[in-house]
Order: C-alpha cells, then sequence, then structure tokens
C-alpha cells in the first residue's frame, strides 16, 4: 500500500504541475482558486489512505492510528495514535472525553501531516529506485 500511495501522489504532482502550467500559459484569472481547489483534493484523497489500526510513524517510530475524527478542543479531522510509551502526552482522554485508550503518555494526537505513512529511511530507498 506505501509503494500504491506513493505511485497516487506521483501522479496527483504532475497533474497539480500540468494543471498549474496550464492555467498560467492561458491567463486564468481564476488561477488560485483553481490550484487551492486542487491542493484540498488531493489531501482529501491522501487522507483516505489512514485507517484504523494502521501503523504509521512520528519521528520514525511505529505508532498504531486509534481514532480518527473530529475533536472538541481544535477544528479539522484529528488522528490518534499510540507511540511507544513516554514519547506522547495523553491516555487517548482529553478534557474529560475518551476518544481512543492508550496507557498514560503514550498517546497523540495529531493532524494529516504530523505523521508520516512510512519511515523516513524507506521513502529514500523507494525514491532511489
Amino acid at each position: 500500500m506505501n509503494l500504491m500511495t506513493n505511485i497516487i501522489r506521483g501522479f496527483l504532482d504532475s497533474q497539480q504541475q500540468s494543471l498549474t502550467s496550464q492555467l498560467i500559459m492561458r491567463g486564468d484569472n481564476n488561477f488560485f482558486t483553481h490550484f487551492s481547489a486542487f491542493k484540498v483534493i488531493t489531501q482529501q484523497q491522501l487522507q483516505n489512505d489512514v485507517h484504523l489500526n494502521q501503523i504509521v510513524f512520528v519521528n520514525n517510530q511505529e505508532a498504531l492510528v486509534k481514532f480518527i475524527g473530529t475533536v472538541h478542543f481544535g477544528a479539522g479531522l484529528f488522528y490518534g495514535v499510540e507511540v511507544p510509551f513516554g514519547s506522547g502526552c495523553t491516555n487517548g482522554t482529553e478534557g474529560g472525553v475518551a476518544y481512543f485508550s492508550c496507557p498514560e503518555n503514550s498517546g497523540m494526537f495529531l493532524k494529516f501531516g504530523d505523521f508520516q505513512m512510512q519511515k523516513e529511511d524507506e521513502k529514500e530507498d523507494e525514491d532511489e529506485l
């Protein structure tokens, strides 16, 4: 799945570059509107690749996705992950609301982009292929 995600990202990046060139060349006054809409769509597609009980990486350490959804303390979509003991800051409960469960100081609430789908060294290996 990580290879497929990278292939999709590469394709979307190339489509974004093509769209950008076309809009600039034809002098489209709505360039930034088109560009912003494209970015939202591609980010949404990548967010859909994240699932409960999936392993992701935070600071190159494995983390288990235990919650995906909205929270009372912030806007947008959050991911609750369980990280190695002591490197987190919660047990999955914030402000008296239990979003997920894990040992104390083993959980984190993150936004998309605050974690990776694979380790940094694995990304470099695939980039070399």
